[in-house]
């Protein structure tokens, strides 16, 4: 049969060479080791698998959220679920959910998610919302959330973070842990 180039079509080999070129670069890449090997043992073995990549010769290709997140409306931002391409994080069928779990053993908890911009976000870098809203929602003080929904009997604990960071978005976690009394209630504690 005829070859993709002399269609008229483009060589599978010459794309696959060229976003090869253009993303596998190393400031493109993020990588995490785990291994019970000593700290040289694994230095060694990730000099050895990715050594060979050249230094970055142009700024990173992939597009942050920055670009997407921005400043409108005098100190206010923007943010919005589709990164820098239009592609959304999350479909509207895939928000909203509410998903209940029997386990095995006995386990009463609520966690709630929620989009927020990339924590690399150079926009967001330097004021740390994450830190602000993860410390609002979890402390223990007199008159927070905690001390509240601890005071009625609802919960046995509370914890709040990130969870999840990727380049497009991050996800904050909120977690109760209920009592007895608190999942009976969670409608309440919700609201």
């Amino acid at each position: 049969g005829e070859s993709a180039e002399s269609s008229g079509g483009s060589s599978p080999r010459d794309v696959l060479l060229k976003f090869w070129n253009d993303y596998y670069q190393s400031n493109n890449l993020k990588l995490c080791v785990v291994g019970r090997a000593s700290l040289d043992d694994l230095q060694k073995t990730v000099e050895d698998t990715f050594g060979y990549l050249p230094p970055p010769t142009t700024a990173p290709v992939v597009e942050n959220l920055s670009s997407a997140t921005s400043p409108t409306n005098g100190d206010k931002l923007e943010f919005s679920l589709e990164n820098a391409r239009g592609v959304a994080a999350f479909g509207k069928e895939q928000l909203g959910l509410v998903r209940e779990v029997v386990p095995i053993m006995e386990s009463r908890s609520i966690k709630l998610y929620f989009a927020f911009p990339p924590m690399d976000d150079p926009l967001l870098k330097e004021t740390h919302p994450y830190r602000v809203i993860s410390h609002l929602l979890g402390h223990e003080s007199p008159g927070s959330l905690h001390y509240l929904l601890n005071g009625e009997g609802l919960i046995n604990g509370l914890s709040s973070g990130t969870g999840i960071g990727v380049s497009d978005f991050s996800l904050a976690t909120f977690s109760l842990s209920l009592t007895p009394k608190g999942m009976k209630q969670r409608d309440y504690v919700l609201s």
